[in-house]
């Protein structure tokens, strides 16, 4: 049967029945049927709108060991993208807020599990950079995420200062005291770019952003 045909004969079935009747028939018939397809239109639409999120977010990061106010989280992100010019003005960056939830000294029966996870988060590349307290990057050194900040034009500003282990190596960068203002901090605050084989050129950007008065 056409689908013409089909509306013509549920239409004359219907006018046949009286109000209560066409109640039951519609539950019974048809209520499921729109039900279902609303959910499906639903999720579809959540579907699109998270991958069109997705496709506009362009740098993603963290904190560890603390979590900062509204005003720091927009700076950290509208504020980025704002400094970044036109160019990303349709663009997005996001911010996972104290990742590791508690702090490490006193993680002492989920330390382990906390760990794991965020490292997996790391290592499928979630994360761009990550700001945390001194403490955090010599309790975390025995993960190979970090970046020699060596590679970076902008780290020879003698302007600014460095984490430096035991090799040498610049693994992190201090952020600047307008930036602590911003996240409203008041203990010293590093960043450190996460190690990735794909070259980012907003590594540079966000270096400056946060560690240059």
């Amino acid at each position: 049967m056409k689908i013409k045909e089909k509306i013509r004969a549920e239409k004359e079935k219907m006018a046949k029945m009286d109000s209560r009747q066409r109640k039951l028939y519609f539950r019974d018939y048809y209520l499921l049927k729109i039900l279902l397809i609303l959910v499906a239109i639903f999720f579809l639409a959540w579907f699109i709108r998270d991958a069109v999120i997705s496709s506009r977010t362009v740098y993603n990061g963290a904190t560890i060991g603390f979590e900062t106010s509204e005003e720091g989280e927009a700076f950290l992100t509208k504020g980025f993208i704002k400094s970044l010019g036109k160019k990303y003005k349709r663009k997005k960056a996001a911010l996972a807020q104290n990742v590791l939830a508690t702090p490490y000294d006193e993680a002492k029966y989920n330390k382990q599990s906390m760990e794991a996870a965020f490292i997996s988060q790391v290592s499928v590349g979630m994360y761009q950079y990550i700001l945390m307290p001194e403490a955090y990057i010599e309790a975390l050194d025995g993960y190979d995420f970090y970046t020699d900040l060596s590679e970076f034009s902008i780290c020879s500003n003698p302007d600014l200062e460095f984490y430096v282990d035991e090799s040498g190596h610049k693994y992190a960068v201090k952020v600047s005291s307008h930036t602590k203002e911003e996240l409203g901090v008041e203990d010293d605050i590093y960043l450190v770019i996460i190690y990735s084989e794909k070259p980012n050129k907003l590594h540079e950007s966000m270096i400056e952003y946060l560690c240059l008065d």
